[in-house]
C-alpha cells in the first residue's frame, strides 16, 4: 500500500509540475518567430512603403487561447484578452493603441477572424465581418500585422479627420445591406464588374487604361442615382470611399510586405483578385488597394496628404491623371 501511495504521490507531484509550466509558458515560439521577422525588415524597406510609419511604435497583441501576450520594446508581458472577439484590428487601451493579432495557430484553426477599424467606443468590427482565411503562409500573417499596424498609425495621426469623420446616423450594415443588393441590379452590377476589369488594368498599366478605369467609375456612380435615392447614393460613395481609404491603404501595406517579404507568387495573387465582383467590405479592401498602387505610378508623395485630407483616393487619381 505504501509502495502505491508514493507512485500516486509522484505522479501528482508530476501533474502539477507540468499544470504549472503550462500556466507560465508565454507566447508560442512560432508566432515570437514570425514577429520577430516582422521586426526585421529594415526601417528603410518600411519607409519605402510609407513614410514616417513604424511597425514597433505600437504594442502588439498576440492572442493565444485564453490568454494575451503583448510585446512592447522587445519584453513580453500576458494579459486576459481586452477583445470580446479573436480579431485582427488596431484599438486602444489605456491611452496606448494596441495591435490585435491572433496567434498564427488560432487563426490557422478558426478559418475566419474578425478584422477591421474603427475609433468608437461600439466597435464597430465587432458587427460580423470576418476575413476568411485558408492555409496562411508566413508572408501573409505578417503582412497582416503590418496591415493592423497601418490601422494603427492611422488611429494614432488621423483620428479625428478619418474615423470621427464618419456621419453619426451612417449605420454601417444597413449600408453594406444596399451595396450587397446591387447583385440584384444586372446592368448595374455589370458596370460594377467592368470597373474593377478596368482598375485591373490600370494597376498594370494606367498610361493606356486609367482613363477608361475613371470613366467607367463615373458611370458607374451616375447609373447608383437611377436605382438608388440620392441620399442612399451618397451614403454609399461615402462608405466606398471610407473603406478604399482606410482599409484599401492597409491591404496595400498588406501586399507590399508579402513583396518584400519575397512571395511573389502570393503578391501576384492579390493583384489578380482587384478584377473579382465580391460582396461586402473586401471589394473595397482591393479597390482601395488598386488605387494606392496606381497613385504610386502618378505620384512621389501622395501619402503626405492621404489621411490629412478628406479627398477620397478616386479624386486623388482624377487629380494626378
Amino acid at each position: 500500500m505504501n509502495r502505491f501511495k508514493v507512485i500516486y504521490s509522484v505522479i501528482g507531484i508530476g501533474l502539477v509540475v507540468t499544470a504549472l509550466l503550462l500556466a507560465s509558458r508565454g507566447l508560442p515560439e512560432a508566432d515570437r518567430n514570425l514577429y520577430e521577422k516582422a521586426c526585421a525588415i529594415s526601417t528603410r524597406t518600411i519607409y519605402q512603403i510609407w513614410p514616417d510609419f513604424g511597425f514597433s511604435d505600437y504594442p502588439m497583441a498576440i492572442r493565444s487561447g485564453d490568454k494575451e501576450f503583448v510585446i512592447e520594446d522587445g519584453i513580453e508581458t500576458s494579459r486576459r484578452p481586452v477583445l470580446p472577439v479573436i480579431a485582427a484590428t488596431a484599438y486602444r487601451v489605456d491611452d496606448r493603441i494596441n495591435i490585435f493579432m491572433p496567434s498564427s495557430t488560432d487563426m490557422a484553426a478558426l478559418g475566419s477572424i474578425m478584422e477591421g477599424i474603427t475609433s468608437r467606443s461600439e466597435m464597430l468590427f465587432v458587427k460580423g465581418f470576418s476575413m476568411t482565411q485558408n492555409k496562411m503562409s508566413d508572408e501573409q500573417y505578417i503582412g497582416i500585422m503590418y496591415h493592423e499596424a497601418l490601422h494603427a498609425f492611422q488611429l494614432d495621426h488621423h483620428e479625428l479627420l478619418l474615423f470621427q469623420s464618419v456621419p453619426i446616423d451612417y449605420d454601417e450594415n444597413d449600408i453594406l445591406e444596399m451595396i450587397d443588393s446591387i447583385d440584384e441590379i444586372k446592368p448595374l452590377k455589370r458596370l460594377y464588374e467592368e470597373e474593377l476589369d478596368a482598375l485591373h488594368d490600370a494597376v498594370f498599366n494606367p498610361d493606356e487604361y486609367l482613363e477608361h478605369y475613371i470613366s467607367v467609375r463615373e458611370k458607374r456612380t451616375e447609373m447608383l442615382k437611377e436605382y438608388f435615392g440620392l441620399d442612399d447614393v451618397k451614403k454609399i460613395i461615402f462608405l466606398e470611399n471610407y473603406y478604399e481609404k482606410v482599409e484599401g491603404t492597409a491591404r496595400y501595406m498588406e501586399a507590399n510586405v508579402i513583396m518584400t517579404l519575397g512571395n511573389q507568387t502570393l503578391y501576384y495573387e492579390y493583384l489578380a483578385g482587384i478584377q473579382d465582383y465580391i460582396t461586402g467590405k473586401e471589394r473595397y479592401y482591393r479597390s482601395g488597394m488598386g488605387l494606392a498602387l496606381i497613385l504610386d505610378q502618378l505620384s512621389d508623395d501622395w501619402k503626405s496628404s492621404v489621411f490629412t485630407k478628406s479627398e477620397s483616393l478616386f479624386r486623388k487619381i482624377q487629380r494626378y491623371e
